[in-house]
C-alpha cells in the first residue's frame, strides 16, 4: 500500500476497507504494482475533480457547490483520489454509494443525488476529453437506492406550519427576523431568497415592487425569477431599505443584534452600573464583526431559539412544535391552492411544472378530509329496505 504513514498508504488503506465487502469483484485488468502504483500515467480522479470544480464554480449555485465539496472530500477522494480517472467504473461507484449509505449522514434521496453528482463529474470529464466516453456510459448503469434498502432511511415529508404556531413564535424574535418570517410566509420564498436579498435587486419604480434575485436554486431550469411585492409586503420591507446601498443586503445580523440590544435597553428597569458602561465603551472601540447576511442555517437556528424561549413561558399543553423556515413556503402554497387552485400556487412558487408544486401544496389533503366528514352512503335507503325484507317474520304465538 505504500510507505507507512504516507498519504498514499492511507488512501490505499481506506480504499481497502471500503472495498473488502463489495459484492462486485475487481476486473482482471485493474491491477496495481506495489512499488510504482498504477501502470499508466493518465489523469487521476483527484485531478479530474479539481479541474471540474474550478471550471464549474463560477456558474454553480453556492448550495450545489458545497454539496460537491462535501461529496468529493469525504467520499470520493478519500478512497479513489489517487487512481486514474479512466479506471473508475461501476464497481468504484457502487463502493462510493455504499459508503454514503454506511455513513448514516444522508437520507436515501440525498444518497441518490450524490451518486448522480459523481456521474455528472465524469460526464464533464468525458465532454472535455479527460476520460474516455465509455467511462461515463458505464457509470450510467448505476441503479438508484430503492426505498426500504437495508441501512437507508427516509425523512418524513415536509408539511406546512400552521399560522397560529408562527404567531406564538414571532414575539420571541427580533423585529428584523419577524419581518423575514412575515415576508417569506406572504410570498412563499425559499429561505435563501430571503436571506440573500439585496437592495439593488428590488425595483421600486412602479406601484408594485419587483424583486429579481441575481442567483437562485432553479435558475438553470427556469432562468430569471421575479417576485412582485404589493402594499402589504412593501410595508414590511420599507424600514430595512432606508439608507441601504444597492450592493447592501436587506437583512443583516448586525441589524438584528442592534434591535435586540435596543429592546433589552427599553425593557431594562434598573440603572446601568459603571462597570457595564465601561465594558460597553471598551467594546465600542473594537466592534464585533458580523456576517454580511444571514444564511439559511443561521436563519433556522434563530427560529429554533425563539421556539425554545417561547416554550419556557408556555404551559405543557400549549408548547410550540418544532418548525423550520421552509415550512412557510409550504404554507403559502397550500393557501394559494385552496384560494386560486394549483395554477395560482405554481405561478407564485415559480415552478416549471405542476407536479413540483404538488409536493409543496397540501390543500388536496384538506379537501379529502372535508369530503370524508360529509360523505354519505348512497345505498343506505335501499339497504334498509332490503334488510327489512330479509328479516324473518315472527310466527304468531312466538
Amino acid at each position: 500500500m505504500g510507505k507507512y504513514g504516507s498519504p498514499e498508504s492511507k488512501t490505499a488503506y481506506a480504499r481497502f476497507l471500503a472495498e473488502k465487502d463489495n459484492p462486485i469483484p475487481p476486473a482482471p485488468n485493474r491491477f496495481r504494482d506495489s512499488r510504482t502504483g498504477w501502470t499508466d500515467n493518465s489523469i487521476t480522479v483527484e485531478e479530474l475533480t479539481a479541474a471540474f470544480l474550478q471550471d464549474r464554480k463560477p456558474e454553480m449555485h453556492d448550495a450545489h457547490f458545497s454539496h460537491y465539496t462535501i461529496l468529493c472530500r469525504d467520499f470520493l477522494l478519500s478512497i479513489y483520489g489517487d487512481i486514474p480517472a479512466e479506471r473508475f467504473g461501476i464497481r468504484e461507484l457502487r463502493t462510493c454509494q455504499q459508503q454514503l449509505i454506511s455513513s448514516r449522514r444522508f437520507c436515501r434521496n440525498t444518497v441518490n443525488d450524490y451518486v448522480k453528482k459523481i456521474v455528472a463529474l465524469f460526464r464533464w470529464g468525458a465532454n472535455n476529453a479527460f476520460v474516455p466516453p465509455a467511462v461515463y456510459r458505464d457509470l450510467q448503469a448505476i441503479i438508484p437506492v430503492k426505498r426500504g434498502t437495508n441501512g437507508t432511511f427516509d425523512h418524513k415529508p415536509r408539511r406546512e406550519v400552521p399560522d397560529d404556531v408562527v404567531e406564538k413564535t414571532l414575539p420571541f424574535l427580533p423585529p428584523m427576523l419577524r419581518a423575514m418570517v412575515t415576508l417569506q410566509r406572504m410570498k412563499g420564498m425559499r429561505p435563501s431568497e430571503v436571506c440573500n436579498m439585496k437592495a439593488g435587486e428590488i425595483d421600486r419604480s412602479a406601484a408594485e415592487w419587483t424583486y429579481t434575485p441575481a442567483h437562485h436554486k432553479t435558475e438553470e431550469d427556469i432562468g430569471e425569477k421575479t417576485f412582485y411585492f404589493g402594499a402589504e409586503v412593501q410595508s414590511v420591507l420599507a424600514p430595512y431599505l432606508t439608507g441601504r446601498k444597492p450592493a447592501d443586503y436587506v437583512f443583516t445580523p448586525a441589524t438584528a443584534m442592534r434591535e435586540r440590544k435596543e429592546t433589552k435597553r427599553q425593557n431594562r428597569k434598573s440603572k446601568i452600573p459603571p462597570s457595564q458602561a465601561a465594558r460597553a465603551a471598551q467594546r465600542a472601540k473594537k466592534p464585533v464583526k458580523y456576517h454580511e447576511c444571514y444564511d439559511h442555517t443561521a436563519y433556522k437556528r434563530a427560529i429554533e431559539r425563539a421556539v425554545a424561549a417561547a416554550n419556557k413561558t408556555l404551559p405543557p399543553n400549549q408548547q410550540i412544535p418544532h418548525w423550520t423556515p421552509y415550512q412557510l413556503r409550504h404554507a403559502r402554497a397550500t393557501e394559494l391552492e385552496r384560494i386560486g387552485g394549483l395554477d395560482a400556487a405554481q405561478a407564485e412558487l415559480c415552478h416549471r411544472t405542476a407536479n413540483v408544486t404538488r409536493r409543496y401544496s397540501h390543500a388536496q389533503e384538506q379537501q379529502r378530509r372535508s369530503l370524508a366528514l360529509r360523505e354519505k352512503n348512497p345505498y343506505a335507503l335501499s339497504l334498509t329496505r332490503q334488510d327489512a325484507q330479509d328479516r324473518p317474520v315472527a310466527k304468531q304465538g312466538q
